[in-house]
């Protein structure tokens, strides 16, 4: 018979000395041993990184606190303990057998259905908790998808009260309304009133990972011979006979023993042998990385902000990021808004992509090179780099956030002028969402369809177009309409190829070029033209289109400039907007006074 598969919620408090570590495994700023570092973390709400969850929380804590003591005694109510439990962190999943149906190995699972319960139990979270819930993220990097749920324990007078709300029997009452979320699903409710208890991780990995200690054998009782009766014992060879049986026994016993002995320290050798080993392999992980850290830590600071995407303002010492605008001064930057302060590259790269120690001394020396002299050769762009330096290893493409996107949506129709249904159509597709800061983030991938970067908009009031992941073209397929033979268009950004789907919905296949290098742009312009019969750059900064040209048409005469230049697409198509609009809506004209007036 198949086991019915369950709801699994499991409940813990956190004090605030609980909270930095809780924050560290939720969004895998700490490192997690179980967790496959190439799988994917996804918000579904709230904070979306440990830094946000951590500032949340202390600022709901810090304005009830304040409410709290601001308060006349009589209307107060009871006395604030002494280290209240601030936050209450909630396990959503569900048996394996739910994920993995036909047997699937771990870390592999049915999507669909993994699909279906991640929205029951997101649902189910944001009506439950309400206003009290901070942060839902989903966890696929394991062998089971689960969601870690933040839940600050507001009562209905607004004070923290978590004994009152998570009680023996309102934890039944979340328990049942859990299973009930789930039951359309077909995930059953567990047993009531069972005795099984949770195991925590780390006393897992200490039962996995403990040397088991040999045991000195016990003592082997030697087979003495029978001893001869009475009357042999008056002859003297047969009381000569025992006495040699006897011995030799006793000798065979001890030298069993003594082997067993010696199996046990060759055990223990071994042991201690694989102990010496890992601290040696420990040790020089860490002098390489202490040496790795001495040599990036001087990098220049304008240098890491250029590999980071960052836009240098006029002044020289500003630079500008999603969401983030640094100072920076004698190797020293600041943060503006938050004013988080740092005095060197490790700093920077570990407040920008909010990553531990380790993880970005490890970036720095691979975008950088590991010694001073790769370092150099980088910095300085000189011709010995391709020889000491390997290819830098990019930073990850943004995760989406589905909070931002209907303002990404909006800002992309109202301001730049692109008719919503070419947006929906991309978005339908997955190749369009908004990230955790509201920029648009277009899809880049391979010729198997997997995403292998992607092209990144910021949608404020200074945009800036940066590259994450590998220098792929972001393509728009054509129309079904479309006839096959028009040619292929590469446009200078995503926004200029979808200004361009809006202006000729026949065109042909739209590659976007955004943030490549020059030397990327020519090879997806030759891959492109061995694609398709006729490629037109429709390029609308002069420096490429002129490059381009030169380095293209003479041994492609197949591909042709179209470059507008001045005014782009975008403005193209706003002109269009407004002579539509102008034709649709004629202009009020007052009436001329009568002349007997």
């Amino acid at each position: 018979m198949k086991k019915h598969p369950l709801a699994i919620c499991r409940v813990s408090k956190l004090h605030q000395r609980d909270l930095k570590k809780a924050a560290g495994h939720n969004f895998r700023t700490a490192p997690v041993p179980n967790a496959d570092p190439g799988g994917s973390i996804t918000p579904l709400h709230g904070s979306s990184t440990a830094k946000a969850f951590l500032d949340t929380v202390s600022a709901r804590f810090d304005a009830w606190k304040a409410r709290k003591l601001a308060a006349p005694r009589k209307v107060r109510g009871a006395r604030m303990a002494r280290d209240p439990v601030v936050c209450v962190e909630l396990l959503l999943t569900a048996s394996p057998e739910y994920f993995r149906p036909h047997d699937e190995k771990p870390g592999e699972w049915d999507k669909p259905r993994a699909k279906a319960w991640q929205e029951a139990a997101t649902a189910f979270a944001r009506d439950y908790f309400g206003a009290n819930l901070v942060s839902v993220v989903l966890h696929e990097e394991e062998s089971t998808p689960h969601c870690h749920v933040f839940v600050m324990p507001f009562d209905p007078s607004g004070n923290l009260n978590a004994k009152s709300l998570f009680n023996r029997q309102n934890l039944v009452r979340l328990q049942d309304a859990y299973a009930e979320a789930c039951k359309p699903l077909g995930i059953g409710r567990g047993l009531r009133g069972s005795k099984a208890s949770h195991v925590e991780v780390r006393q897992h990995y200490e039962a996995t990972h403990a040397t088991v200690e040999p045991t000195k054998p016990a003592a082997l009782k030697p087979r003495a011979p029978v001893m001869p009766g009475k009357i042999d014992r008056l002859d003297d060879d047969a009381m000569r006979r025992y006495a040699i049986g006897a011995f030799r026994a006793g000798a065979s016993a001890a030298a069993q023993e003594q082997a067993e002995y010696v199996k046990v320290l060759a055990a223990k050798a071994a042991a201690h042998d694989l102990l010496v080993k890992n601290d040696e392999a420990r040790s020089q992980a860490l002098a390489k990385l202490r040496d790795t850290a001495a040599e990036v830590r001087a990098i220049a600071l304008p240098a890491v902000l250029k590999r980071l995407g960052a836009v240098q303002g006029p002044d020289g010492d500003t630079w500008q990021l999603p969401g983030r605008r640094y100072k920076t001064h004698s190797g020293t930057f600041r943060e503006e808004l938050t004013g988080a302060k740092g005095r060197n590259a490790i700093d920077l790269v570990k407040h920008c992509e909010d990553v531990d120690y380790e993880a970005a001394v490890r970036w720095l020396s691979k975008e950088f090179g590991a010694s001073e002299a790769v370092g150099e050769a980088v910095r300085t762009a000189r011709d010995e780099a391709a020889t000491f330096a390997a290819k830098p290893t990019a930073l990850p493409v943004p995760a989406p956030s589905g909070l931002n996107l209907a303002a990404m949506k909006e800002t992309l129709a109202s301001v730049h002028g692109i008719p919503p249904a070419v947006i929906d159509e991309v978005v339908t597709c997955g190749d369009l969402y908004a990230d955790r800061y509201g920029s648009a983030v277009f899809a880049c991938r391979d010729d198997n369809g997997r995403v292998i970067g992607a092209e990144v908009h910021t949608l404020d009031d200074k945009p800036v177009i940066y590259r994450r992941g590998a220098e792929a073209a972001f393509v728009l397929p054509p129309a079904p309409s479309a006839p096959r033979t028009l040619p292929a268009l590469v446009a200078s950004n995503a926004i200029e190829a979808l200004c361009l789907r809006a202006l000729r919905p026949l065109c042909g296949w739209v590659y976007a070029v955004g943030g490549v290098a020059l030397r990327g742009v020519v090879s997806i312009v030759r891959a492109a033209s061995r694609r398709h019969r006729r490629t037109t750059l429709a390029i609308t900064e002069p420096d490429m289109a002129i490059a381009l040209r030169d380095s293209l048409i003479a041994p492609l005469p197949e591909v042709a400039i179209e470059a507008p230049w001045e005014p782009t697409w975008k403005d193209e198509l706003a002109a269009q907007r407004n002579a539509a609009n102008a034709h649709a809506m004629p202009r009020y004209r007052r009436p001329s006074p009568s002349p007997d007036l």
